[in-house]
C-alpha cells in the first residue's frame, strides 16, 4: 500500500513539474513572439520618410525612436567627447560625440562615428575637426536606453581626460554646454569624415530570429508535455497492475 501511495505522490509531482515546464516554455514563446512583433514595427519606422528636423519636439517622444532624420545646421566648436569601450570590426576604440545646433537653433548631441584607439587604450591624437564635417547629413534618432549597460556611476571618471565618458548622460552634456539639448541622440548614418566609421544599428537581431526562438520554445513545451503524458500513463498502468 505504501508503494502505491508513494507512486501516486510521484505522479502528482511529475504532473506539477510538467505543468511548470510547459507554462515556462509557453511564456518564453509568447515573449519572443512579442519581441519579434516589436522588432518588425521598429524596423518599419526606420524605413519611413525622413523627418522634418524642425518639427523635432523638445520633450521626450519615444515614437521618434529608430526614425531617420535629416540634420541641417552647424557644429558647436569647443566641445567634444569620446564614448569609451566601443568595438567595431574587432577594433577597440571610441565613438566621437559632438554638439550640433540645428537650423531651428535647437541643440542635439550627434554620434558622428567610431574612431579606433591608438595602441592599447589611448585616445587618437588626430580627431577630425568640426570644420571638416558636413553640416547636412542623415541620421537615426535614439530616444530609449541611452545609457546602456554600464557599471560606472558617473559619465566622466577620468580627471586627467574629462572628455572621456563611460555612458551617455544628457544632463551631463547640458551642464557642459550650459544649454538645453534635445532628449535624444542622433547617430550619423552618413560618413562625415574618412576617419569616422558610422556603425549604429537600431536592431542587432532580425525579427525572424525572435519568431524562430518563439517556435523553439513552443516545441520544447509541447515535447515536455508529451514526455510527461507518456510517463504518467505508464505509471498509471503500473499502479493498476499493482492494485
Amino acid at each position: 500500500m505504501s508503494n502505491i501511495d508513494s507512486s501516486k505522490r510521484s505522479a502528482s509531482w511529475m504532473v506539477l513539474a510538467a505543468i511548470c515546464v510547459v507554462i515556462t516554455c509557453l511564456c518564453l514563446a509568447i515573449w519572443q513572439y512579442r519581441r519579434g512583433v516589436e522588432k518588425e514595427a521598429l524596423l518599419a519606422t526606420s524605413d519611413t520618410a525622413v523627418l522634418d528636423i524642425n518639427a523635432l519636439p523638445m520633450v521626450n517622444n519615444e515614437s521618434l525612436h529608430g526614425k531617420a532624420a535629416m540634420l541641417e545646421g552647424r557644429w558647436v566648436e569647443g566641445h567634444w567627447w569620446l564614448l569609451d569601450n566601443q568595438v567595431v570590426q574587432s577594433k577597440s576604440g571610441f565613438d566621437l560625440l559632438l554638439p550640433f545646433e540645428l537650423s531651428n537653433h535647437a541643440l542635439i548631441i550627434v554620434n558622428v562615428g567610431f574612431v579606433p584607439a591608438q595602441g592599447l587604450r589611448e585616445a587618437p591624437s588626430d580627431l577630425p575637426s568640426v570644420a571638416s564635417l558636413t553640416t547636412t547629413f542623415t541620421s537615426i534618432l535614439k530616444t530609449k536606453d541611452l545609457k546602456g549597460f554600464t557599471l560606472a556611476d558617473e559619465p566622466d571618471q577620468n580627471p586627467t581626460f574629462p572628455q572621456l565618458v563611460q555612458f551617455i548622460d544628457l544632463s551631463f552634456f547640458e551642464r557642459q554646454l550650459k544649454r538645453p539639448i534635445l532628449p535624444m541622440i542622433a547617430y550619423a548614418s552618413d560618413q562625415l569624415n574618412s576617419n569616422l566609421t558610422p556603425h549604429f544599428q537600431i536592431s542587432t537581431m532580425p525579427a525572424q530570429k525572435h519568431f524562430a526562438y518563439a517556435l523553439q520554445w513552443l516545441l520544447l513545451g509541447f515535447a515536455a508535455f508529451i514526455v510527461a503524458f507518456v510517463a504518467l500513463k505508464s505509471q498509471q498502468r503500473s499502479l493498476i497492475h499493482e492494485e
